[in-house]
């Protein structure tokens, strides 16, 4: 997956909470395999929890509540 996504560039990288996934579980995993040149950068990353600001009826910031709230789905409970 990282040798598709560094071969596609413009390609924003979408996570529900960017700062946990990148900087608390990306990072160090990167890191302690030392690999983490090839860690896509942080720009290229869009975060779903900081987009649903924008959603001024939205009161819970959930992917679930963002995801029903922009006609999706809910996830699956055993997702």
């Amino acid at each position: 997956m990282i040798s598709f996504l560094n071969e596609m560039p413009d390609l924003p990288i979408v996570a529900h909470h960017v700062n946990y996934d990148y900087d608390d579980v990306l990072v160090p995993a990167f890191r302690k395999i030392g690999n983490l040149d090839r860690l896509p950068k942080p720009e290229r990353w869009r975060c779903t929890y900081r987009l649903s600001y924008c959603l001024p009826n939205l009161q819970s910031k959930s992917l679930d509540n963002v995801l029903e709230e922009l006609g999706f789905r809910r996830r699956s409970k055993n997702a």
